[in-house]
């Protein structure tokens, strides 16, 4: 009986026992419950009170562990650049611990989301589970809170996965060092499911928010900045200008052609011409200091710090990636550039930029520079419409010598705007810088009667064939003449002379050189040598300062060199 009677009294001890433990879980599973809710409504009211998403998510993380007991949390996103998965938010680790940063990618931890691991909408699995399907290396952290027995937690691996409006996953939880060393139940992974969707619903206010906020400065098709914010920037820049003194550039321009890509391959093929167009200036971004799109196929570029002539050079290594970049048809734009200068003031500017500009387009020039030749004259529909057909025609033969050779791509219309700056430079009148720029435009047009051979020959030419170089000076001047251009032709004609009397055709020295022909020998020089040829690769605007300056007085016109270097470097300016 005494045997019998202690038996029965050690099992209503087990009995007691066992209610009181289990009394005791439910009881810290009801305040876990309720802990949770309280730690739910803490992160609901953030939702409201801020969209501030690091914010956000770490009140999550910081509601995971009071709730829920887990020591270590992390809000884990991916990196725009690498890639890689990056903590936004954390609890037990600090951001920059090398022991929450992975170097796992969405698409790694994806092949641990299947549905053998689920409970919840948690993933659970074993260290062995977990380690046996991802790279080892990735792996950098090991649970510090481990217990013991069946279920207990041992290094486990607790993924929560966050996803976007799409389904589509976005980033995840992890959550790892339980107090209680345990395993969670299943209403413990429910209710960390639901802080994941308090944080997937945060992720989705803050980047409406952000894409609200982003909207009110940029164009919604292109993602470049809009003409508000254009406006207000270049009222800034101008402001900074006229009171230090720093000069900018800005650069106008529209898509060629816009209206007929709509008229004939309707509005989406036009949508996509100005997204091209977008992807080559958001890539050149690092060139500019302001990128927008004012208008509806018109964009504008603000350049710090850079003269008008390194714009020029700038938008034409723009228009060739543009060319390289087009899909489907090729895209080009046209643009007009003008300089900084004090009081000239933010509308000022964009006048100028946008003389050159409409001059650009009628004449079917990538780009112009401003000059005070772009000015508007009175004269009467007739010549200006001969103008017009003037301009034109000078562009399509200037064109037609550099396609002859792949490596004076805009050389021609290059020179033309270096002649224009020069001659303003010397204080040159408004028509007299219009006839040079159209003689600097067909400096080279007696090229067309060169061989092929000849022009694009990678190496040094024989006599003989410098012999027949030397012919299209002559042949420029026949062109030119039979155009009723007899002033510029002459101009032309005499662009080789050196003031040493070394040149061609006639060896003429000093001042029997037009001046106007020396202007043109300065800027075909600098532009030679800014740009790549097939026997050497392109130097700076400086090391071609330096060489026309070594030659000045022997080659070139000394007062043309100088004029140049005002225009290209600033400081030169402030030396002379």
């Amino acid at each position: 009986m005494n045997r019998l009677s202690r038996t029965l009294s050690a099992l209503a001890l087990a009995s007691h026992a066992a209610l009181a433990i289990q009394s005791a879980q439910e009881s810290a599973e009801s305040s876990r419950h309720r802990n949770a809710l309280e730690q739910l409504l803490r992160v609901s009211s953030r939702l409201t009170e801020t969209f501030a998403i690091d914010a956000i998510l770490q009140a999550v993380c910081d509601g995971i562990h009071h709730a829920l007991g887990f020591e270590t949390v992390s809000v884990d996103l991916p990196d725009p650049d690498t890639g890689n998965l990056e903590p936004r938010a954390a609890y037990g680790w600090e951001l920059d611990d090398p022991a929450v940063h992975s170097s796992f990618t969405l698409a790694e931890i994806a092949v641990l989301l299947v549905p053998e691991f689920e409970t919840q909408g948690c993933y659970l699995l074993t260290s062995e589970q977990a380690r046996a399907r991802v790279r080892p290396e990735a792996d950098t952290y090991s649970s510090q809170r481990c217990g013991k027995g069946p279920h207990a937690w041992n290094d486990h691996w607790l993924i929560v996965p966050l996803y976007g409006r799409s389904g589509e996953l976005i980033g995840l939880i992890w959550a790892d060092d339980p107090v209680d060393l345990l395993v969670p139940s299943p209403a413990r992974l429910q209710a960390l499911r639901v802080f994941a969707n308090q944080a997937t619903t945060a992720l989705d206010a803050a980047a409406q928010f952000e894409e609200m906020e982003f909207l009110a400065d940029h164009d919604p098709l292109t993602r470049l900045r809009n003409r508000r914010s254009f406006v207000r920037q270049l009222e800034l820049e101008t402001s900074r200008s006229d009171r230090y003194g720093r000069r900018f550039a800005l650069l106008v321009g529209d898509v060629n052609g816009f209206k007929q890509v709509n008229d004939r391959r309707g509005h989406p093929a036009g949508d996509r011409a100005l997204e091209s167009l977008g992807r080559v200036l958001m890539d050149g971004r690092r060139e500019v200091d302001g990128v927008y799109r004012i208008g509806g196929d018109e964009f504008a570029l603000i350049v710090h710090d850079r003269r008008a002539v390194d714009t020029l050079y700038l938008v034409q290594h723009l228009q060739t990636r543009m060319t390289a970049a087009s899909e489907t048809w090729p895209v080009s734009a046209s643009g007009g550039v003008a300089e900084s200068c004090k009081t000239l003031g933010r509308d000022g500017l964009i006048r100028r930029a946008d003389l050159a500009l409409i001059q650009a387009k009628r004449s079917h020039r990538r780009c112009l520079l401003y000059n005070e030749a772009l000015e508007p004259t009175l004269s009467t529909p007739d010549q200006a419409a001969e103008q017009r057909h003037t301009d034109a025609l000078a562009t399509a033969l200037a064109r037609a010598v550099d396609a002859k050779d792949a490596y004076t791509h805009s050389h021609c219309e290059t020179v033309s705007e270096l002649c224009g700056l020069i001659a303003q430079e010397l204080g040159m009148g408004a028509r007299h810088i219009g006839r040079l720029r159209l003689a600097g435009l067909l400096h080279d047009v007696g090229k067309i009667g060169i061989t092929d051979t000849i022009l694009q020959k990678p190496g040094p030419l024989t006599d003989d064939e410098f012999a027949v170089m030397k012919t299209h000076t002559r042949l420029g001047h026949a062109i030119v003449s039979a155009a009723e251009r007899p002033i510029e032709a002459g101009w032309i004609l005499h662009h080789h002379e050196r003031i040493d009397g070394g040149g061609y055709p006639d060896g003429l020295t000093g001042d029997q050189i037009p001046l106007e022909s020396r202007i043109i020998l300065v800027a075909d020089a600098f532009e030679a040598i800014t740009a790549d040829r097939p026997y050497r690769m392109h130097r700076s605007a400086d090391a071609a300062m330096i060489e026309l300056e070594r030659n000045a007085g022997t080659q070139f016109d000394r007062e043309c060199v100088a004029a140049l270097g005002r225009v290209v470097q600033p400081h030169l300016r402030q030396a002379a």
